[in-house]
């Protein structure tokens, strides 16, 4: 065995992180990662390894762990594409592993040996490097955010099979046409899923130049778009979220919602990578009804997006359970159950709209005109008059 390792630390390296995983009491991730980790950084203070070595040692460890000695199985199934995998990586290092933070620790520790043994300068930065170290590994072990893996994703999808699904049902389709007219126009006609595409990116800024009859530049319209996500983001207000990426939040995020800039970071790697990976391994399996997986996709969102109804948020429920709210049993309605005015009502909620601007009394000014979709507006404004009240019992279902 001594001669098959030799000097090799590499190899040495591999197989300690293999025997860490196979350590029964070390079952999490975050705990897996932390051990080597620390172990890195002692390798380092005791000038065994370069800096260049312990920072491969923590890439090598990230990628192994994250995308090939994975606990989440269906990662390996619906993650295939290697650009995808790459993202996935780079995402899981820098905001869930801190990365960077790493980095600085062993940087720190590298800084110390430009000064003598006994020098204080030294011992500053062996100390700084110690608390940065602490902090790191502090941080990796409590992470503000928790966000879903994909097999409890894939799970929550399997609940509702795409074949299952009445596409051509009438309620359906006004429902799907009333969700896309308020919350995301370009839903069908975008490539991707997600405005921070180049397609969709550039389709935002030639409507708004066109809108300014050519008065307005390019660089301008996208200034100003970048200023408005970012004082979005600053203000916790909804801005530049596809019907896609809004799905993708609501299942995905468990904990850490109110971190804007991580959760927008994360709808941005994940948002296209995971559904486009879920349609090519339905394709892969030869699944049922895949023409209608943008339909699909809107399904999914009637079962898994909340929307806020009533003042303070009285009513802070998934989209289907809006005007249901007495019931006790799990999935007993279904998009097929609600009318056009209980949909645009709960479409209205997603915004905060019916708490800030929309009320019983100016509701007819804000009933949009969509094609083949009726509203009665009395019945709209009945029910906005009442979400003041903590329970409706079916009365606005089919």
């Amino acid at each position: 065995m001594e001669d098959f390792f030799g000097d090799n630390i590499v190899v040495i390296f591999l197989f300690f992180l293999i025997s860490v995983l196979n350590y029964s009491e070390i079952k999490l991730l975050e705990q897996r990662i932390s051990v080597v980790y620390a172990v890195i950084i002692i390798l380092k203070g005791l000038n065994v390894i370069s800096i260049g070595m312990a920072v491969f040692f923590v890439l090598i460890t990230l990628f192994i762990y994250i995308e090939i000695l994975t606990d989440d199985k269906m990662k390996l199934k619906l993650v295939t594409n290697v650009f995808f995998k790459v993202i996935d990586c780079i995402y899981q290092s820098v905001f869930r592993f801190h990365f960077l933070e790493m980095c600085i620790v062993l940087e720190l520790l590298q800084l110390s040996y430009n000064f003598q043994y006994y020098s204080i300068v030294r011992v500053f930065y062996i100390c700084l490097s110690v608390l940065m170290a602490v902090i790191t590994l502090n941080k990796v072990l409590s992470e503000d955010m928790e966000i879903a893996d994909f097999t409890e994703l894939y799970r929550k999808v399997e609940e509702y099979p795409i074949y299952s699904v009445m596409y051509d049902n009438e309620t359906f389709v006004n429902a799907r046409n009333i969700l896309v007219h308020l919350e995301d126009k370009n839903f069908y006609t975008r490539k991707g899923y997600t405005v921070f595409s180049y397609s969709s990116a550039k389709s935002i800024v030639d409507r708004k130049v066109k809108e300014s009859d050519g008065k307005t530049s390019r660089i301008s319209v996208f200034c100003g778009m970048l200023k408005m996500l970012i004082y979005n983001m600053r203000t916790h207000n909804r801005g530049y979220s596809t019907i896609a990426s809004q799905l993708l939040r609501s299942m995905a995020i468990k904990r850490g919602y109110s971190y804007n800039w991580n959760r927008k970071i994360y709808e941005f790697c994940y948002t296209y990578l995971f559904f486009s990976s879920l349609e090519n391994y339905m394709k892969r399996n030869h699944t049922d009804k895949l023409e209608h997986f943008r339909d699909y996709i809107i399904y999914l969102y009637f079962h898994y997006v909340n929307t806020f109804l009533g003042p303070d948020d009285l009513r802070f429920t998934k989209f289907l359970n809006a005007f249901d709210m007495a019931h006790d049993k799990k999935n007993s309605k279904d998009i097929y159950d609600l009318t056009n005015e209980g949909v645009l009502v709960a479409c209205w909620g997603l915004s905060k709209k019916t708490k800030r601007i929309i009320n019983a009394k100016n509701a007819e000014q804000f009933i949009p005109y969509i094609d083949g979709v009726k509203f009665d507006c009395d019945l709209i404004k009945e029910m906005l008059g009442h979400l003041d009240k903590p329970f409706y019992d079916g009365q606005y279902l089919k």
